[in-house]
């Protein structure tokens, strides 16, 4: 249902052709499958895992991937993989209780829409928001008692989607001292 909501409305906001939204969203959609399927037959953690790490790579290779050491290349594709299974898994243990794990998600996503804003990359920010209203919108059906649960496919897609927003988002601060770096050497 999050999935569905969020192509339908980067159709509506034009944002689907943005390399910014598709390369966290096209991903995800691995992701999304191999809980589908988990929640229909029950995968094993192994083959779960492999959803993840296949999201996970055609996410580096469409670009998006953590960029801290310029020497060390290996190092920056370890840390993207390390951090996009760890959220997944994290929100996918999360949805424990009713409402918690798409609550969270609604308050990071929030979070994201604000300082992605503040930072000029409006396409994240419209992607934040189109989030948001996702989990919103969801938010009567998994709050306590709940009339649905999110399953494996929607906690971890929203893992997922946080922890790729996370790592496209490039803070403010971090653009002034690049571009403060570039102008000095």
């Amino acid at each position: 249902m999050i999935f569905i909501t969020l192509i339908l409305a980067a159709l509506l906001e034009n944002v689907l052709t943005l390399k910014s939204v598709w390369s966290i969203l096209l991903p995800a959609l691995i992701v999304f499958l191999f809980g589908v399927i988990d929640d229909r037959r029950g995968l094993s953690a192994p083959w779960k895992l492999m959803g993840q790490l296949l999201g996970t790579g055609l996410m580096i290779l469409l670009g998006v991937q953590i960029h801290l050491f310029d020497q060390y290349p290996w190092l920056n594709l370890a840390i993207t993989v390390l951090w996009m299974v760890g959220i997944t898994n994290a929100y996918n243990f999360v949805d424990s209780m009713d409402g918690l794990a798409n609550g969270l998600a609604c308050l990071a996503a929030a979070f994201f829409m604000l300082v992605t804003f503040d930072s000029g990359q409006g396409d994240l920010s419209v992607f934040s928001a189109m989030l948001f209203g996702a989990c919103v919108g969801i938010y009567y059906f998994t709050f306590p008692p709940a009339r649905f649960f999110l399953g494996d496919s929607g906690a971890q897609l929203l893992g997922f989607l946080l922890a790729g927003l996370a790592i496209a988002y490039t803070p403010l601060g971090f653009l002034r001292i690049q571009s403060w770096y570039s102008q000095s050497c």
